[in-house]
């Protein structure tokens, strides 16, 4: 993309509808390239995680774990989805089943992990029991990343300090927002600490 854009010199495409076709068509590329790579190898482990953005969709990131040919440990991320209108254990295994048939690497599925979640987890109705019925060997692992923040979170907040430090910074985010005049003033207050900020360096070069 960035040799296109400074070695173009007839076909820039600076608009923003053939910059998202440029964008769409290296990713069509680089998902060519990890299938190719997924053909090759034996054993394949599929990560999950939910979380919502900014405008409040629900966002499923899926990636793969492999060893290529070259004995590499690879982790590739495969998409975003869309999981908004249907977050339940059958409607997440139903997408990660697709997706992993569309790289043909169902059958080389021998783990799972996700968060400690129930729809999740569970050993009955839950995503990983699901995707076992189709892939018997996959086990799941409870992500290590989520036993960490969960560990964190407990142990702040069995300090009162940090108990009152946390819950206020969580505050701020329903504070400012639902009065205009206090986004006004914080915005304020943000562009005075960047200008304090700007001088002070102008100042440290001179």
């Amino acid at each position: 993309m960035q040799t296109h854009l400074e070695s173009a010199t007839v076909f820039k495409g600076f608009s923003p509808d053939i910059q998202n076709d440029l964008i769409d068509s290296v990713g069509i590329v680089v998902l060519v390239q990890i299938k190719a790579e997924l053909q090759k190898c034996m054993y394949v482990s599929v990560l999950l995680d939910e979380t919502s953005d900014v405008s409040c969709y629900s966002q499923l990131s899926t990636v793969i774990r492999y060893v290529n040919s070259n004995g590499a440990v690879c982790e590739s991320f495969i998409r975003f989805s869309d999981v908004s209108k249907d977050r339940s254990a059958a409607a997440v295994s139903g997408l990660v089943v697709k997706e992993l048939q569309e790289f043909d690497c169902l059958n080389k599925l021998i783990a799972q992990t996700y968060d400690g979640a129930a729809v999740m987890s569970g050993e009955l109705n839950g995503v990983q029991a699901k995707v076992k019925e189709h892939a018997p060997d996959a086990i799941f692992i409870h992500c290590y990343a989520h036993r960490l923040n969960l560990v964190l979170s407990q142990a702040a907040s069995s300090n009162a300090k940090c108990n009152v430090f946390f819950s206020t910074l969580g505050g701020l985010s329903t504070f400012f927002p639902t009065s205009s005049k206090r986004m006004s003033l914080l915005d304020d207050i943000v562009q005075g600490f960047q200008n304090l900020l700007q001088l002070g360096g102008a100042i440290l070069l001179d």
